[in-house]
């Protein structure tokens, strides 16, 4: 009984370790279109993290869309390669956590030996999902925290406290009893 209460604790503690390794990843997704707007179909499709000289290669699919999940965050060069079409490369795509970044070329006519080379600006806009999210440094959060909160007695309209047994609920009456104070 004991040993598989210490298996079953080991379990637990992997399982949480996988979540918060997951929780770091990123995505690119993208589609591939030729200078009249059509879609390119099994496009080469090269993705380098430039922090770490990682590589992933794939291909479009028949839409010319290719999604490459489980990115660390980081650094980004993703390169696009098909015979007929001008390598187009796009540099500095920078993954920050639980980001789905969208990198979409539009190919030229040539050959491969020739190149078109983008440098990746900041989006602004989350269009691939309806999610919205910022990430901030570990100085920032602090002071997130306990921005408005004049009084730290007020920091009760800031945080939510669990009502879990009666001595935290007395806690929170005073809590609310001080925060309508003026």
């Amino acid at each position: 009984m004991k040993h598989s209460v210490h298996f079953v604790l080991c379990l637990l503690i992997l399982a949480a370790c996988a979540l918060v390794a997951s929780a770091q990843d990123a995505t690119i997704v993208g589609t591939v279109t030729d200078p009249t707007g059509a879609t390119v179909p099994k496009i080469a499709i090269t993705i380098t993290n430039t922090d770490t000289g990682v590589v992933r290669k794939l291909t479009s699919n028949e839409a010319g869309q290719y999604v490459v999940p489980d990115l660390r965050i980081g650094h980004y060069t993703v390169r696009a390669e098909a015979s007929g079409f001008k390598t187009a490369e796009q540099r500095d795509v920078v993954l920050n956590v639980g980001e789905r970044a969208r990198v979409d070329f539009k190919l030229e006519l040539g050959s491969t030996s020739e190149s078109i080379n983008v440098e990746a600006t900041a989006v602004q806009v989350q269009s691939e999902t309806g999610e919205v999210s910022e990430v901030i440094s570990g100085q920032q959060w602090p002071q997130s925290l306990f921005a408005g909160a004049a009084h730290p007695w007020r920091l009760r309209q800031h945080v939510r406290f669990p009502a879990a047994h009666s001595g935290r609920r007395r806690c929170r009456r005073r809590l609310q009893r001080h925060a309508a104070e003026p």
